[in-house]
């Protein structure tokens, strides 16, 4: 008669050795694999840094769609290329004289409630410009404040800058 289960009979060949080799080895696998994945800017992107963020008068959904921001190493331009308009996909631009920045990223939070994760990672054109693209979801109701949250990362520095924008 054939066994239809063959887990019964693999356990008869494990051995406590053969368990903790095979056990250690997936230990050891996780952790490098976890290690790895904390030096990525993937988990800076789910945990911001826990620093307090500056509020600056910027409104990008004027036309010309364009603000500056005063920063501790100098202004950073910020650019929409349009009005920034719920499930539609949009681009901002970033433009700063100093080429110190290593990284920068967006978050779109709901101002008065939860509206899911909205951040999306600026990728370098050129020294000195940073590009976006992204789009936000849809709220039940005609318009939606946001709380736009520029973060950005130089080595070990990190700064954030935030303003209201309201969509339609």
């Amino acid at each position: 008669m054939r066994k239809v289960l063959a887990l019964p009979h693999l356990l008869e060949n494990l051995t406590l050795t053969k368990f903790l080799t095979h056990f250690l080895s997936s230990a050891a696998l996780i952790v490098v694999f976890l290690l790895l994945w904390l030096n990525t800017d993937y988990l800076s992107t789910l945990m911001p840094p826990k620093s307090p963020s500056t509020e600056v008068n910027c409104d990008v959904q004027q036309a010309p769609n364009h603000c500056v921001i005063e920063t501790d190493i100098g202004p950073i331009e910020v650019f929409a290329h349009s009005e920034i308009i719920s499930l539609e996909p949009f681009t901002i631009t970033l433009k700063t004289a100093d080429p110190r920045f290593s990284s920068a990223n967006i978050r779109f939070e709901g101002l008065e409630d939860y509206m899911g994760i909205n951040q999306f990672k600026f990728a370098q054109d050129d020294i000195n410009t940073w590009h976006a693209k992204g789009s936000i979801p849809i709220c039940t109701t005609k318009s939606k404040t946001w709380k736009v949250i520029i973060s950005l990362y130089n080595d070990n520095n990190y700064s954030s800058y935030w303003f209201k924008m309201k969509t339609r």
